[in-house]
């Protein structure tokens, strides 16, 4: 979701080098990871996922939300560890259930 290249970047303002180092540590684990087809994903390709969404009208954002189990937070890459904390929540729940 977040693009791998921004990790290679500098450090966003406000967050600090561990939790930057942290940040580049999982940013290529499942809940920063979706999958997409060869258009969606050639279209995304590294723009942010704030522009990413953003760039969408209402009902694709509401589908994107959805089903992508997008959590409520800012998808601003400074945010991340936020992100990251309730979209793998919401993974687990969604596993659970299937599991059950």
């Amino acid at each position: 979701l977040h693009p791998v290249e921004r990790f290679n970047k500098s450090k966003p303002s406000g967050i600090s080098t561990s939790e930057w180092v942290e940040c580049r540590k999982l940013s290529n684990r499942l809940p920063n990871l979706q999958y997409l087809e060869g258009r969606p994903n050639a279209s995304k390709q590294d723009i942010s996922l704030q522009e990413y969404y953003d760039d969408m009208n209402e009902i694709q954002k509401k589908e994107f939300i959805e089903n992508s189990y997008i959590p409520n937070t800012s998808l601003d890459i400074a945010n991340f560890l936020e992100f990251y904390k309730q979209r793998k929540e919401i993974l687990r729940n969604k596993i659970n259930e299937v599991l059950k």
